[in-house]
């Protein structure tokens, strides 16, 4: 019966085969990344056939994916810690993804119950993202946009802030979010109580997985439950073709 450090070295040896690294596992064992969450990507799957799947789509992204510079930190026969490192190609972008992850495995009859690691999100966001990471402050709207959504929101008065409080945190999210070229609430200024929301993405899948990610569902069941909408006009547009628009040349010295 295989201790908890010959599983997860096992685990790290056998990365690219999908099928024999899920068979590691035990029927319900879990797979963790709890630091995807915050990109909105999913950090928990259960069971062999998603840890397979979910295995295989990353080498999909990532060929080149293997384990290096594996150092065993605890070593006990249920439990088992280690640093590993990653440095290979990403294809779609031209990047390097180059992370180091720390890896915590509980083994239970000889399988895997349980493999938890940490991971540098911002390392994974610049990998798949053209080297491109979005922020509040300065957005590059010249980035290759295949998806736009402009929306505008008034709300009750003495609603306001709880919609702020509501779609604040989500807006942080969204920018940190792959494929995210820009993402933005602003108040009006003429209208206290009206809203103005811009969002760029960078193709279809992106714009899907923030519309499933955590945090704008939970944003969007708070404003929907809490805060009385006194009118709401959507549009999304898909994109043919982007001009660089900059009206300063038309001011005359």
């Amino acid at each position: 019966m295989k201790n908890a450090i010959q599983l997860l070295q096992n685990y790290l040896d056998v990365i690219q085969d999908p099928h024999a690294a899920a068979a590691l596992f035990a029927e319900d064992g879990v797979l963790e990344l709890p630091y995807l969450q915050t990109l909105g990507l999913p950090h928990r799957v259960q069971g062999r056939e998603q840890i397979q799947a979910f295995i295989a789509g990353l080498l999909k992204k990532v060929p080149d994916f293997r384990f290096r510079n594996i150092q065993f930190l605890i070593d006990t026969p249920t439990q088992a810690f280690a640093e590993y490192s990653v440095e290979a190609s990403v294809p779609a972008t031209g990047q390097i993804y180059k992370q180091t992850y720390a890896g915590r495995l509980v083994a239970e009859k000889g399988q895997i119950a349980l493999l938890r690691e940490s991971m540098d999100t911002l390392a994974a966001q610049r990998a798949f993202t053209d080297g491109h990471i979005s922020t509040a402050g300065d957005h590059d709207k010249t980035q290759p946009t295949e998806i736009v959504v402009s929306a505008y929101y008034r709300v009750h008065p003495e609603d306001r802030q709880t919609f702020i409080n509501a779609v604040k945190p989500e807006m942080q999210a969204a920018q940190r979010l792959p494929g995210c070229v820009f993402y933005a609430f602003s108040q009006d200024l003429v209208n206290p109580d009206a809203f103005h929301l811009s969002e760029g993405w960078a193709d279809s899948e992106a714009y899907e997985r923030h519309e499933h990610s955590a945090t704008f569902l939970q944003a969007l069941s708070t404003v929907v439950k809490e805060v009385r909408i006194l009118h709401r006009e959507g549009v999304r547009y898909d994109v043919a073709k982007q001009h660089i628009d900059d009206p300063r040349g038309k001011v005359t010295a």
